[in-house]
């Protein structure tokens, strides 16, 4: 819950989801280690797998657009200025081009 709350921020704060992604990779797994040595049940050992890929995911992902900073600062500005469907899938697109540029051959 709170890789997720810190992935919905703005940057900078966004960055909170990368050390509670982390946090939670590592709950999640204590717990899966927990559900398999005691011969807990089925749920346990289900939300501890669960807990990590979801923490994980979060938390990748806020890092990853920690490394495209200036881009995901654009998007966010223009997320926040839009009004219309329209203008959201302009946001949209712009920062797919913008993280695409660096790379040669995706058309960006």
């Amino acid at each position: 819950m709170l890789t997720w709350g810190g992935f919905q921020l703005q940057l900078p704060l966004k960055l909170l989801a990368v050390p509670a992604g982390l946090a939670g990779v590592a709950v999640g797994t204590f717990m899966v280690i927990r559900a398999v040595r005691t011969k807990a049940g089925a749920m346990l050992l289900l939300s501890g797998v669960f807990t990590a890929l979801s923490c994980g995911l979060f938390g990748v992902s806020a890092g990853a657009q920690a490394l495209f900073w200036e881009a995901t600062s654009e998007f966010e500005a223009c997320t926040d200025r839009a009004v219309t469907d329209r203008a959201l899938n302009q946001c949209q697109q712009e920062y797919e081009d913008a993280i695409l540029r660096p790379f040669p051959g995706t058309g960006g």
